[in-house]
């Protein structure tokens, strides 16, 4: 079977750009061919413009000459809708069976507070353009039934097992964070906690990797005489992520708006207990008291005192790093997640 996948550069940052990097990395066993076209990379808007437009040429002269048997298109929201709808129409005029795999966190917030009457009626028609679609939640999916008479298939992120880390909460506690730092991914909040939390205990360390509103967080961290606490580390490599997580304690992501976050499911496969919210899929990964603890976003308070149980009550911290690992190779190992995607290929 030959598939042409699309989406962003495996270099680029973020969530998609990763879930690219495991399929391509992954023997099918010659059941699967996939030719990767990606549509924009990290840069300026000239650059990912340009990116944009030269992909177009080269999908329809891949489709022309190649025997194509589905074309599986990773899609976000705003930008990453507009060059993928026109790609789901290129892909329909040379009569390709179309998976439009939705990962846009903010979708929804995209589709009803963003867009006009007319630009909704656009992204209907899109999505009853394609064969089939993947969502990562159930939550999403029942969001998106309401714009769409396609068949929708739930599939979680997933990611390769790791060895469990031996973080005990000793001489230093690492609390790490990897997201954009913003105010959706609730690293404000974070903040806010992080202040009252060191008092009570000095040797918490806040590792915070991630691009975004960097400089308004340095000053923050300056204003509340944190920066001993808590580090800022930018975009980390993999190396350094990997060498992170094998030495976190507590792994914290309190998002108002999820998919299925990658870097929840990389934290837990190396049993690292995690605070989440309820925002997107993270509930079908996270269950509240058995591998982690689930906030309601902007809770700061509620921030606070998980941090402050997963300290304290060492028992259950060793409790929760068992069933987070427990819980990634039962259900969301990279093996039962090609298996079922390549169901989904022969389904088409």
């Amino acid at each position: 079977m030959k598939v042409l996948m699309i989406g962003p550069s495996v270099n680029a940052k973020g969530g998609i750009a990763t879930v690219v990097k495991n399929y391509l990395h992954w023997n099918f066993h010659n059941k699967v061919n996939i030719k990767y076209i990606s549509t924009v990379s990290d840069g300026n808007i000239i650059k990912k413009i340009f990116e944009s437009m030269i992909s177009i040429p080269q999908i329809a002269l891949y489709l022309s000459i190649n025997k194509v048997d589905i074309v599986h298109i990773h899609m976000a929201s705003r930008g990453s809708y507009a060059r993928k709808s026109r790609i789901v129409k290129l892909s329909k005029l040379f009569k390709k069976k179309v998976i439009l795999h939705l990962h846009g966190a903010e979708f929804q917030v995209f589709y009803e507070k963003e867009c006009s009457v007319k630009k909704q009626a656009a992204i209907r028609n899109t999505f009853n353009k394609v064969d089939k679609i993947i969502v990562l939640s159930e939550q999403w999916k029942e969001f998106i039934a309401t714009l769409t008479t396609r068949e929708i298939t739930t599939l979680y992120n997933s990611v390769p097992l790791n060895e469990i880390n031996s973080a005990n909460g000793g001489e230093d506690i690492l609390i790490t964070f990897l997201g954009r730092l913003s105010e959706r991914k609730g690293i404000y909040d974070l903040i806010e906690a992080a202040k009252e939390l060191v008092i009570e205990f000095p040797n918490l360390k806040f590792m915070l990797g991630g691009d975004g509103e960097i400089e308004k967080v340095k000053n923050l961290l300056t204003q509340y005489s944190l920066n001993d606490n808590v580090k800022l580390l930018g975009w980390i490599e993999e190396h350094k992520k990997n060498s992170i997580l094998r030495n976190t304690y507590i792994y914290i992501l309190p998002s108002y708006n999820e998919g299925m976050p990658m870097s929840i499911l990389e934290a837990m496969s190396y049993g690292i207990p995690v605070i989440s919210t309820f925002a997107g899929g993270i509930p079908s990964v996270i269950k509240h008291n058995y591998n982690g603890l689930l906030v309601n976003a902007g809770d700061v308070k509620a921030i606070e005192n998980s941090i402050r149980t997963l300290i304290k009550d060492k028992n259950k911290h060793k409790s929760f790093k068992k069933n987070s690992y427990d819980t990634i190779k039962a259900k969301f190992s990279l093996e039962k997640h090609i298996d079922k995607l390549v169901s989904i290929y022969n389904s088409l």
